[in-house]
């Protein structure tokens, strides 16, 4: 893909968490390592600060707030398990 279009592409992304989804993601366990490591990378660690501090559904602070003391393995908590969920959203 050439930059100019990797650029655009970065840029949609971005306007979608800020601007459509006030600061929430769409994706799912997995994309959302590459998804934080990608803002991080393109010096956006604001949005991606954004996104894991979000205290509404979806989020992982809307979980705190309701008592998780480890990472749902869904968003909603009467969708969840009792199995944790082990995959890091970090490096």
């Amino acid at each position: 893909m050439p930059a100019a279009s990797k650029r655009a592409a970065f840029e949609v992304l971005v306007d979608d968490i800020v601007n459509q989804r006030d600061g929430h993601l769409t994706t799912g366990i997995f994309a959302t390592k590459y998804t934080l490591n990608l803002l991080s990378d393109e010096s956006r660690a604001d949005v991606g600060g954004r996104i894991v501090s979000q205290t509404t559904f979806p989020g992982w602070g809307h979980m705190l707030e309701n008592g998780a003391t480890t990472l749902w393995e869904a968003w909603k908590q009467d969708e969840r398990s009792t199995r944790t969920t082990t995959r890091c959203s970090a490096r």
